[in-house]
């Protein structure tokens, strides 16, 4: 069924335009830093002003790029049912948003743009455990914003009830799919019932409605009983948002990988894994235990040797440098391990042992003969790492030392750095000679995407190691994991604020910086490694809106040649 209105159309087919703008990154119309307190419809376009006035009507998904206002389009709802969730009412707003850094950053868009009570909500929510507790909260808070995990936990213990929700807003909203097991999925099809008297409205917003194996627009839809519509003034939307440039770097494919000192390597990193187990076995009783902690070995060790691969003998050395300064919980989360566990047994004589043998390997491959003094000194140091008592101080101190020792400026080339590697940094040293330069353009900023939590943190750290590279101030930006301490909330939120102000100008993320964070405009963007679904494409892409701003992707020429042109747009 079709829509009449100009401006926006129901999706009938697949065609779906998309562009403009949103407050901070999520608002838009080009509005930076802080934002004052202003009537939304003031500063609403005609498409935002007529999509609210739909979802007054019926269930509406917004599907609209980033960058192209879908928060305000919420916030104009929620005015717009301002009288069914305002107090002395009992009702109030739910908006759910996936990850802790959005409910915070939504939240504080909403008190901004609206003079509702906004209450936040995200993590183990210890002092909401009763139903005392929540009726609390839903007595003083209009609005209330949280992860959707916290809502589905309020709702299976009965301390929110779906008849009490005004309205429901899910961001981010293409997890919402039939056969996925998402909160967002489980809390429509376990308690939204068309057939009780009272359900929410419900508004979804999403850059990308298809995410993931099985996806669809039509199971978006059925879960969430709304209909996508998007702006089909083309005209419009093009005048607001800039398309980046397409750019694809190829990189060739890398004689580190047939080199002797490679596969040396490999048999070495195998040899040590199957030590360590041995060792594991004799010494732990319990075979849970041993279980689980020989499953962390493997993990480690599948880290190192995709590091080696991938990042070079340079950037593996980093990677086990990132490992060994980490405890337990944070380091099952850099190698994506699901085990609520701090047991490190092993672990840290493990990876002092692979510090000692890329360290070697380092200085091995090394062939200025300036080097030779230092060499022979990190020979001995190599040697001492087994004979003392903390194997992962004394590895840490090593691999630091080693890394001022060995500039990285002498060891651009293979095999201490994968041709990948390679190709990034002159990336990276070329673009302020062509169109950009750091004096013509001190707002010049980049985000290199990654898929790997210990490849963003080791790139990060190399690239902060080149001197000639020295205008890019680089940081790493990943997800608020449980167990990952350094990067906490208001790290992350740390981290966001020195690259808005500059003093961080390059940011290398994980898909953390793809989903609606409030990272401004940048003028390139690089997939280190390719997006691994639509979603990831369309929502990287978005980072780039600066005029001339470029969107580039790293491709193995070989691999290119196999599977044939990538094709974008």
């Amino acid at each position: 069924m079709g829509d009449d209105r100009p401006g926006f159309s129901e999706n009938g087919d697949s065609s779906l335009i998309i562009g403009t703008p949103e407050f901070s990154d999520e608002v838009g119309c080009g509005l930076d830093g802080p934002i004052s307190k202003q009537d939304p419809r003031e500063i609403a376009r005609q498409y935002q002003l007529e999509l609210s006035k739909r979802a007054l009507d019926e269930n509406v998904i917004v599907v609209l790029e980033t960058g192209c206002g879908k928060t305000l389009i919420a916030i104009l709802l929620m005015c717009d049912m301002g009288h069914l969730i305002k107090k002395p009412q009992k009702n109030v707003c739910v908006f759910l948003a996936p990850t802790v850094v959005l409910v915070h950053q939504q939240a504080r868009v909403i008190e901004q743009f609206t003079d509702f009570k906004v209450g936040v909500y995200c993590g183990d929510a210890k002092h909401l455990k009763s139903h005392n507790a929540w009726e609390k909260e839903i007595e003083q808070y209009e609005v209330l914003v949280m992860t959707p995990q916290v809502l589905l936990r309020s709702l299976c213990h009965c301390f929110i009830r779906m008849e009490m929700i005004a309205l429901l807003i899910f961001d981010e909203c293409h997890y919402a799919q039939i056969e996925s097991n998402h909160p967002y999925a489980e809390i429509m099809k376990v308690f939204y019932d068309i057939e009780l008297s009272k359900v929410p409205r419900i508004f979804g917003m999403t850059a990308s409605p298809i995410c993931g194996k099985g996806a669809s627009i039509n199971s978006l839809e059925a879960l969430l009983h709304a209909k996508v519509y998007t702006v089909n003034n083309k005209e419009e939307l093009e005048a607001i948002v800039v398309s980046p440039v397409f750019q694809r770097y190829y990189y060739g494919s890398s004689t580190m990988l047939s080199s002797n000192s490679y596969q040396m390597c490999l048999n070495r990193l195998e040899d040590i894994k199957r030590k360590y187990v041995s060792m594991l076995c004799r010494a732990v009783d319990d075979a849970s235990r041993v279980q689980n902690i020989k499953k962390l070995l493997q993990k480690l060790h599948k880290n190192m040797v995709f590091s080696l691969t991938y990042l070079g003998l340079w950037g593996a050395l980093q990677a086990c440098r990132v490992l060994l300064n980490d405890d337990g919980y944070e380091r099952n989360e850099l190698i994506e391990v699901k085990a609520n566990t701090k047991d490190d047994f092993l672990q840290n004589e493990y990876l002092a042992e692979i510090a000692s043998l890329l360290g070697s390997e380092c200085m091995r491959n090394c062939s200025s003969p300036s080097q030779k003094p230092r060499r022979e000194e990190t020979s001995r140091t190599i040697g001492g790492i087994s004979k003392v008592n903390s194997k992962a101080t004394r590895s840490t101190n090593f691999v630091e030392g080693l890394a001022s020792e060995l500039s990285a400026e002498e060891v651009l080339k293979e095999p201490f750095f994968s041709q990948k590697v390679l190709r990034l940094i002159r990336i990276l040293s070329n673009f302020r000679f062509t169109g950009f330069s750091f004096r013509s353009r001190p707002d010049m900023k980049c985000i290199i995407f990654v898929n790997r939590i210990v490849v963003a943190r080791s790139l990060s750290y190399i690239l902060g190691q080149i001197k000639f590279l020295s205008a890019w101030k680089c940081d790493f930006l990943v997800g608020l994991h449980s167990g990952l301490k350094r990067m906490s909330r208001r790290t992350m939120s740390h981290i966001l604020e020195e690259f808005r102000s500059g003093k961080v100008n390059l940011l290398v993320a994980t898909k953390v910086g793809e989903e609606g964070l409030d990272i401004q405009t940048c003028c390139l963007v690089i997939r280190f490694d390719l997006p691994e679904t639509l979603a990831s494409f369309i929502q990287s892409r978005g980072r780039a809106r600066m005029p001339k701003s470029e969107y580039a992707f790293l491709v193995d020429r070989y691999e290119n040649l196999l599977m044939g042109p990538l094709k974008f747009g």
